[in-house]
């Protein structure tokens, strides 16, 4: 199978490209961390403008229907420049998730018109908590869908701190609060999965790509370090392992558009794999920079800090790993789900 992306996809992941790499600079990252949202906020209005969410959105719903495989180059690009702001969980597990679930169509049609969508697990800290115009939920066996207002926070401060975590409380009770079936749980937790992926491509194309520029430039001995070959080895091993991810991811898209019976198994490869090829990256990139990529006044510490928080998200590479043996384990007769009831717990957003 060959992956590629049309012209007119192409095109829309460069827009986006162009316009993060121009408003979303480090310096937006850093005013999140230090509580200011101002520009994260308008360059969050901005990628909605462009029409993000409206890429795996059924025209049914208001959007142009084009599916995930097309929606996954540019959740990479908002990986790469480590966005301020819940996309995939907007634009993909909203749509995805929700899709077919009559209850749901105006919380749809709200996420087209540009309204955002946070997503977690009801006994860890959901990220984003201040954006969204909905909560949903998502349990080992069920998922709630209400509105921001219905949900009590409790803020809680993490590793990344532009994340803007917070542990979120539904009242299954409360009139607003839908209750939604397991397949519903099941769809969001493979979306979620898939888009953490998507992005931690991105963060390690990012970070791979300061290490090098960095390579060149930092001497040692009166030579640039990028020209011993110790260095060298560090960052092929990282390009490798990048290389290696991304075929999966590309798989595991297409599977969820064509809803194949693998999609879950080809879900967890690709979190399993991106997550290790980020984590690695970050490693590699962190040795290369040496003492000043601890330094939280340099840039890398952002991406670091995302994809460490991106690799435990909705299932470490270990739980994943553990997901597909269960799977491979129970053989085809019991099909990609049959071990994934005791799987579902522990999933941390």
């Amino acid at each position: 199978m060959r992956f590629t992306f049309s012209e007119d996809q192409e095109l829309f992941r460069e827009a986006v490209g162009d316009m993060l790499s121009s408003q979303c600079p480090p310096d937006t990252i850093r005013d999140a961390w230090n509580g200011d949202l101002t520009r994260a906020r308008a360059v969050w209005a901005e990628l909605m403008q462009q029409g993000l969410p409206l890429v795996a959105m059924p025209e049914a719903h208001g959007g142009i229907g084009l599916g995930v495989y097309a929606l996954i180059s540019l959740l990479r690009e908002t990986g790469r420049a480590a966005l301020v702001g819940p996309a995939f969980e907007t634009a993909l597990v909203g749509p995805l998730a929700l899709t077919g679930v009559h209850s749901a169509a105006a919380v749809l049609e709200g996420i087209a018109g540009g309204e955002a969508l946070i997503a977690g697990t009801p006994d860890a800290p959901v990220p984003f908590a201040d954006w969204g115009d909905h909560v949903l939920l998502v349990g080992p066996d069920q998922a709630w869908l209400a509105p921001a207002g219905a949900a009590r926070r409790d803020p809680v401060r993490g590793t990344d701190r532009a994340r803007g975590l917070a542990r979120l409380e539904l009242d299954v009770h409360d009139s607003r609060v839908l209750t939604l079936p397991s397949e519903v749980a099941d769809r969001a937790r493979d979306a979620a999965a898939l888009g953490a992926a998507a992005q931690l491509l991105g963060l390690a194309e990012r970070m791979l790509d300061l290490a090098v520029a960095y390579a060149k430039v930092r001497e040692q001995f009166r030579r640039p370090i990028g020209t011993f070959q110790a260095v060298q080895h560090h960052l092929a091993d990282a390009r490798v392992g990048l290389h290696t991810a991304e075929p999966l991811v590309f798989r595991a898209a297409h599977s969820l558009d064509h809803g194949e019976p693998g999609a879950s198994l080809h879900v967890s490869m690709a979190k399993a794999q991106a997550s290790d090829a980020a984590t690695q990256v970050a490693r590699k990139a962190l040795q290369v920079h040496g003492a000043i990529g601890y330094s939280t006044e340099h840039d890398l510490h952002f991406f670091m800090k995302r994809t460490w928080a991106l690799a435990r998200a909705w299932g470490d590479a270990a739980h994943h790993r553990e997901r597909v043996a269960a799977v491979l384990l129970d053989g085809p007769d019991e099909g990609p789900d049959a071990a994934s009831t005791a799987l579902r717990e522990g999933i941390d957003p």
